[in-house]
């Protein structure tokens, strides 16, 4: 041990027994009082009448009863038939449930080819991409010092998508793709 822990450890064991014989001088010269508590007896107005005992009493058998009832189940009528669709039913293939729709019908979509042109219509050679900004759900392109959103109209072009590399711009039925920072 060294001789700073010494020092403390006398420092608490004096400080202690200061504490304790404060305690006991203080206590000694009160007397110890023992408080009596009276027992005081009802007023004969709130005592209870027979007749409603007999209530309580017969109220708290019918409670009693009621909750053996709820532990039993007492059919009162049988379940309908179930119908020959549901029985046909096999496995957890559907939700009986929901009624089945048809198929819809596949039509041939008209698909529309995407071309990556770099400049190749004049109005494009105008347009210079500088950033792409995300804000929640909201997306921004920054064109020319000037932000656009998805749908906004810059010299006759629509622009229809905004991602984080490239930007699709529609002009009538064709769709151009520009990267971002040309």
């Amino acid at each position: 041990m060294t001789p700073r822990l010494k020092i403390l450890i006398a420092g608490l064991v004096l400080s202690l027994i200061y504490a304790i014989s404060d305690y006991i001088i203080r206590n000694n010269d009160k007397p110890v009082v023992e408080e009596k508590r009276e027992v005081k007896e009802r007023p004969k107005t709130a005592r209870v009448s027979q007749e409603r005992m007999k209530r309580i009493k017969a109220r708290a058998t019918k409670l009693e009863a009621s909750k053996g009832r709820k532990n039993q189940i007492i059919f009162q009528a049988d379940f309908a038939p179930l119908s020959d669709e549901i029985l046909a039913l096999e496995g957890w293939g559907r939700n009986p449930f929901v009624p089945v729709k048809e198929k819809p019908i596949d039509l041939k979509q008209e698909t529309k080819k995407e071309f990556v042109q770099d400049q190749a219509i004049s109005d494009l050679d105008d347009l210079r991409i500088e950033s792409v900004a995300k804000l929640g759900d909201k997306v921004f392109v920054i064109i020319n010092g000037q932000r656009f959103r998805e749908g906004d109209l810059i010299n006759n072009l629509r622009i229809e998508s905004i991602k984080n590399q490239k930007i699709t711009f529609l002009m009538g039925k064709t769709r151009i793709i520009k990267v971002v920072g040309t």
